[in-house]
C-alpha cells in the first residue's frame, strides 16, 4: 500500500534506471530504497503516488496447509540467518 517492493538486489544493481511492471500491464518508476546484498534483497520504492492496482502480498502459515493447497514459496535458496 505504500508502493514498497521486495525484489531481489542482483535483478537492479548498477542500474540506472528502475521500472517496476505490474500485473495490470502498467509500469511505474521506482528507486533503491535498501538493499541487503549479501543476502540478495533489494526494498524499491515506487516513485509519486502508489497504483491502486498495486496489493500488499498476504503471507499464509504452514500450519493452515491442506494437502492440495496451492502456494508460492519465497526465499534465499540458501536459507536464511539472522544477522543479529
Amino acid at each position: 500500500e505504500t508502493g514498497l517492493i521486495a525484489t531481489d538486489y542482483h535483478c537492479v544493481a548498477g542500474a540506472k534506471e528502475i521500472k517496476v511492471f505490474l500485473q495490470d500491464g502498467s509500469f511505474h518508476r521506482a528507486r533503491i530504497k535498501d538493499i541487503d546484498d549479501i543476502n540478495d534483497l533489494a526494498i524499491l520504492q515506487i516513485e509519486g503516488p502508489p497504483p491502486s492496482s498495486l496489493k500488499p502480498l498476504e503471507l499464509g502459515s504452514a500450519a493452515n496447509l491442506k494437502p492440495d493447497t496451492r502456494i508460492t514459496a519465497l526465499g534465499h535458496p540458501e536459507g536464511w540467518t539472522p544477522l543479529y
